[in-house]
């Protein structure tokens, strides 16, 4: 807990420094300009990858999301994305990454009491983590295709 709680902090902290800093107007600005003339499904998927890259360093999913979501909120409404497709992107990308990432502690925990190989476990969760992340990326697609508000 006392981890997850550093890493909620950090990303707290990283995100007051970049508001007082007025440095993610920027980043918001810098984020809308090259998709502003691209369909709002590819921004949404772009975010679901985004959230798995970033979910690697950053394995706790409450402070990726505190981490994260300050920027992408303002993006996705600038886009007239909604912003419950936004957090269904989140939740694809960050939830399903659990599944994979080998910074994850509980994982890990899992894998070793198990006696099974990392290696292993990739070998075996890989496909199941590429379909599921295809039907999410499908559900994020629908969600805008129905106008989910």
């Amino acid at each position: 807990m006392a981890f997850a709680a550093m890493l909620i902090g950090f990303a707290r902290a990283v995100f007051v420094a970049l508001d007082q800093g007025q440095i993610i107007d920027t980043i918001v600005h810098g984020l809308v300009t090259p998709l502003a003339t691209m369909p709002v499904s590819v921004a949404a998927l772009g975010m679901m990858v985004l959230h798995t890259i970033i979910h690697v360093p950053v394995p706790s999913v409450s402070g990726q999301a505190v981490l994260t979501m300050p920027v992408l909120v303002p993006v996705s409404d600038l886009l007239g994305l909604s912003r419950q497709v936004t957090v269904l992107a989140y939740q694809f990308g960050a939830g399903l990454c659990e599944l994979l990432t080998p910074t994850n502690g509980a994982l890990m925990a899992i894998v070793v009491a198990a006696r099974v190989r990392y290696d292993d476990w990739l070998r075996f969760a890989l496909p199941l983590y590429f379909a599921l992340f295809g039907l999410g990326a499908v559900a994020v697609v629908a969600a805008i295709a129905t106008g989910l508000r």
